[in-house]
């Protein structure tokens, strides 16, 4: 009986000491960001190869619909500035990539093919493999007519509204997708938005059928990244250019033999720093350099700023051309350069799947909009903002 109540006196001892070290740890593990934050607050920003802005500490609200949204603000500009956010996030990234339980799938990332990524968060995956359509063509018309709102809303303003799906790189690149994925023999979400599209006549532009035609000209999508590379864009900006004239747009897209084509290094793009691959070789990628010169200056401001995407304005030396603005998302930032020569003000705010402010259409009064979304908004909910 003592050796017993001796031995339950150490194993209680010893949970004893077990419990306080993991007190211990944990504690520690909270107060080292926030020492961090507070000792080195300019190491805690974003790695600029997330590929976006950090969010901004807001300004002390004066109004009601200020107050109701500063908390959020307050919360966002936390997320993205919390001390030694960089570190944290690759560690969770090589975690998520060691734990993954499905082979090749890791948290938010699928490893295709010959080193290609892809996202698979959103539901991007089970809408390749065509598990997650719309429900039938009242769906889909319902999708089209919630598009078609924004452009409607957009018209009121005295603008010439145009609506673009571009392609996810799965569409055009399904080839280097893992055996694992089954490829829909039914039509995608947005194969049935384009089909639909054709038989009703809705006027929206597909920019996938473009890249398709174009694949042989070269890489269209970086290997490690969700967006499309310069020249991906290119023929995006070609098939909207198409939809702008059909609107009485009296200009020409540009032509590839108005560009000097340049091969440039491309490496670590978000989908690899999302699996902590920080040694992934550089690969060449294709940049478009003009032959000839536009001048143009880019600014980004506050107002319409949709969590870190902040509002784009592009200022061009045409100032005879027509204005655009863009209801779009991080696809669009890459078409603005290839618009300069055929706009005299180009501004681009996030569309907020229609959450937008309308009140944008006062701020940046405009000749033509365009509202461009990638495929894979079309898995989320949208809606027609009021005016």
């Amino acid at each position: 009986a003592p050796i017993i109540r001796s031995f339950i006196s150490g194993f209680e001892l010893a949970m004893t000491i077990m419990k306080r070290l993991f007190i211990a740890i944990f504690m520690i593990g909270l107060l080292i960001p926030a020492a961090a934050q507070i000792l080195f607050p300019g190491g805690s920003e974003l790695d600029p190869s997330e590929n976006r802005n950090a969010a901004r500490f807001p300004s002390s609200p004066t109004a009601l619909a200020e107050i109701q949204d500063y908390p959020g603000q307050v919360d966002a500009w936390l997320m993205d500035h919390f001390g030694l956010r960089s570190l944290l996030v690759r560690l969770s990234g090589a975690v998520e990539r060691k734990l993954a339980l499905e082979p090749g799938i890791s948290g938010n990332v699928v490893e295709g093919r010959d080193g290609w990524l892809f996202l698979a968060q959103g539901g991007v995956i089970d809408d390749f493999s065509g598990s997650n359509p719309f429900a039938d063509n009242e769906a889909v018309d319902a999708r089209i007519q919630e598009l078609m709102g924004i452009a409607d809303l957009a018209s009121r303003s005295g603008a010439k509204p145009l609506v673009a799906i571009f392609p996810n790189k799965s569409t055009i690149y399904p080839e280097y997708m893992p055996t694992y994925v089954p490829r829909a023999e039914a039509l995608s979400r947005g194969g049935q938005l384009a089909e639909r599209n054709a038989a009703t006549d809705a006027g929206i532009v597909f920019a996938a059928p473009v890249l398709l035609d174009h694949k042989d000209d070269g890489q269209l999508f970086y290997k490690s990244d969700t967006h499309w590379n310069a020249l991906g864009a290119f023929y995006g900006y070609q098939s909207v250019m198409e939809g702008f004239k059909r609107l009485g747009l009296d200009a020409e897209a540009d032509r590839l033999e108005d560009f000097r084509l340049a091969d440039v290094q491309h490496r670590n793009g978000d989908l690899a720093r999302m699996l902590n691959l920080e040694d992934v070789p550089a690969k060449n990628s294709p940049r478009l350099v003009r032959k000839d010169t536009i001048t143009q200056t880019q600014t980004t401001v506050d107002a319409f700023t949709f969590q870190a995407f902040q509002t784009r304005v592009l200022e061009t030396d045409q100032t005879d051309a027509p204005s655009l603005l863009i209801l779009g998302d991080s696809f669009s930032e890459g078409l603005l350069r290839y618009f300069a020569p055929h706009f005299s003000r180009i501004v681009l705010i996030h569309h907020q799947f229609g959450a937008f402010d309308p009140a944008v259409f006062e701020t940046y009064p405009s000749d033509y909009v365009l509202i461009g979304a990638v495929e894979r908004t079309m898995l989320l909910d949208w809606q027609v903002p009021t005016r």
